[in-house]
């Protein structure tokens, strides 16, 4: 069946999504960049921020667009996110990392709730 095989793919998509090798040291690298622990923790404040703000607008494009064309987004803001934090020379670089990070976050979140309620 197409839905279960979907539901399976989601399920790993998402593990390895979340599965994130460099998040313990993240906010070493966050301070070094930054200055302080507590600019480098706000880095991860930008990122559910914008990932609030985001979700209203990004569930609409979700609906316009088509859940797959949505995991797609989201997969590409996470892309970018990475490579913000990556180029990261900047307290500017990491906080546009971080709203990319809630942009991807937002897509996934409506969207993969959304295709968990499929029968």
């Amino acid at each position: 069946m197409p839905v279960l095989r979907n539901l399976r793919l989601l399920a790993w998509f998402n593990f390895w999504g979340d599965f994130r090798l460099y998040a313990p040291i993240a906010i070493l690298y966050f301070a070094q960049v930054s200055g302080s622990y507590a600019l480098g923790m706000s880095v991860y404040s930008v990122a559910m921020l914008s990932q609030s703000i985001l979700e209203v607008p990004t569930g609409i494009l979700s609906d316009m667009v088509g859940r797959k064309k949505t995991v797609v987004f989201g997969a590409v803001a996470g892309v970018l996110s990475l490579t913000f934090y990556a180029i990261g020379g900047t307290y500017l670089a990491l906080v546009v990392g971080a709203i990319f990070e809630g942009l991807g976050r937002a897509f996934y979140s409506g969207n993969n709730d959304a295709l968990r309620m499929i029968p």
